[in-house]
């Protein structure tokens, strides 16, 4: 009896009895009465009854429904009216819907829930309907097809008609933060052919894509139809982390060959959404992985689509950023992230770091993608590049083995520290290790160094971590055997050129307590461009 047939999964079941009195010639005046003691109605779990019998009269043209309720969970809804014999529709309704019954109306929409108080009223004609309502909506929520965005907690006035349905100042929680919405969706027999909704968003988490979760607050305005929108807008970047790790070490020290992760299924469901959407990163976003760690801004653009997003723009690291290689710490000079690819997550880095390594003044040059990325070393002064990664890995050049001073603890040295990169043990670790606001970049590694006690290169662990929002660095330093070798230091930042450093060892045997000692450190950058 429904135009079109009744949505999927839909059904009812009414019992009752009719009596009808006439003339077939003069149909229009014959008389009738229905009496449905039961009308039942339901799509999936969701099920609505009436509370006593559902009354209809037909008398010379003009059909009248008796005052009736239908009750279910959460749902109570009065209905009554009339169709005149001209065609003229006046029917009212009142009460609360549970908006489970959206699942069976709009199979698009994923496990919508919530509450729906309303007052409707209908006139026109059965052709041509005017519905004209008001509402309110409590708890409600859904997530979006092929998305994991989940919208609960909607709660605000809406008006609505045959045409469209308007709403302002819609508060609802998206992914856990916080939104204001307003707009309109535009309908046709009663579904959504088109819709524009403006949103204020709180401190939302997302992860687009699922290894780069971020909160982000602004504004954004979604335009378009179910199957093809587009999403505009300006958000900033509260908080976000870059943790994925690039393995350079393992890869150098060909322990294990580098494997290619599986490349992600395309899933064409998520083509309907496109991005054209400004991000600007200003906030706690950092880059906190095995190669490079530090603070980032910027301002990039989200392209693409839902199915395949993309990223265009650059952003940069701020000063006091690290690079690590070889258990040896590089300050970065410059240090860019660049996005180029409108349909994919891409990212490649220029990074510039040096760092002193006993008598030398070790240069890095990082580039590539961040995934595998190309690195050259430089020293000053000069070595080859075997000696300056030989110097990196056990802290002596072949010259210095040449020597024959220390080679063997060279090699113990070389030995703990390719085992504790290449096993994975330096991994396992870091799980282990705080993640908070306190401390920050907390890091455990194997590195090796000259001992004077002993005079041989000697492995040795160090634990290194930031605190008061990296103004302090505190690091530990203790050889993997004996009980000579121990090393302190804290090192505080006064300003963007002075840090006053303290220090304490214990490699002295004529002091008892360890030796103490305080720098003053001074910086300076200058060009000759």
């Amino acid at each position: 009896l429904a135009p079109g047939g009744a949505p999927g999964a839909l059904k009812a079941r009414v019992r009752g009895e009719a009596v009808a009195e006439g003339e077939l010639e003069a149909i229009e005046d014959a008389r009738a009465r229905v009496r449905l003691d039961s009308v039942e109605a339901g799509h999936a779990d969701f099920r609505v009854e009436s509370v006593g019998p559902v009354v209809l009269t037909v008398s010379r043209g003009r059909v009248d429904v008796e005052p009736l309720v239908l009750r279910g969970p959460n749902t109570e809804l009065a209905l009554s009216g009339s169709r005149a014999a001209s065609g003229e529709l006046d029917l009212a309704a009142t009460g609360a819907l549970d908006l489970r019954l959206l699942a069976g109306l709009f199979p698009d929409l994923k496990r919508p829930h919530g509450r729906l108080a309303l007052e409707a009223h209908v006139s026109g004609t059965v052709p041509e309907p005017v519905l004209v309502g008001a509402g309110r909506l409590e708890d409600a929520g859904f997530q979006l097809k092929a998305s994991n965005v989940l919208l609960s907690d909607m709660r605000g006035e809406l008006a609505f008609s045959q045409n469209r349905v308007l709403f302002e100042r819609l508060t609802a929680a998206v992914n856990g933060g916080r939104a204001e919405l307003r707009g309109e969706v535009e309908l046709a027999s009663f579904a959504p052919v088109r819709f524009r909704i403006e949103s204020k968003l709180d401190e939302i988490p997302v992860a687009v894509p699922a290894w780069l979760p971020a909160t982000l607050s602004g504004r954004a305005e979604a335009n378009g139809t179910p199957e093809s929108a587009t999403v505009t807008g300006r958000l900033h970047v509260i908080r976000s982390r870059y943790t994925t790790n690039v393995e350079l070490e393992k890869s150098l020290l060909e322990f294990r060959r580098r494997t290619q992760a599986a490349p992600r299924a395309y899933d064409k469901a998520g083509e309907w959404l496109r991005f054209d959407l400004q991000v600007v990163v200003d906030g706690d976003t950092r880059v906190e992985n095995d190669l490079v760690s530090g603070d980032v801004r910027g301002e990039l653009v989200l392209t693409g689509s839902l199915a395949a997003p993309g990223l265009v723009g650059t952003l940069s690291m701020a000063e006091g950023s690290r690079a690590r290689f070889r258990g040896n710490e590089f300050a970065l000079s410059h240090a860019v992230l660049e996005f180029t690819d409108r349909n994919r997550i891409e990212m490649a880095l220029d990074v510039h770091g040096e760092s002193r390594v006993h008598d030398y003044q070790i240069f890095l040059h990082a580039f590539g993608p961040l995934a595998d990325p190309h690195v050259t070393l430089t020293s000053n002064p000069a070595l080859s590049q075997p000696d300056i990664i030989t110097l990196l890995s056990i802290g002596y050049t072949r010259h210095d083995a040449g020597a024959g001073q220390g080679v063997q603890g060279a090699a113990a040295a070389a030995a703990a520290q390719a085992l504790f990169s290449a096993s994975g043990l330096d991994e396992q670790v870091k799980r282990f290790l705080p993640r908070n606001n306190v401390l920050r970049d907390f890091n455990v590694r194997i590195t090796s160094e000259y001992s004077d006690w002993t005079g041989q290169v000697e492995p040795r662990a160090e634990f290194e971590s930031w605190l008061l929002r990296d103004r302090l660095r505190f690091r530990y330093q203790a050889p993997l055997g004996g009980a000579r070798g121990h090393r302190a230091q804290a090192e505080l930042r006064l300003g963007r050129r002075t840090a006053v450093q303290g220090q304490w060892d214990n490699d002295n045997p004529d002091v008892p307590t360890g030796d103490w000692g305080v720098d003053l450190k001074l910086r300076w950058e200058w060009t000759d461009e």
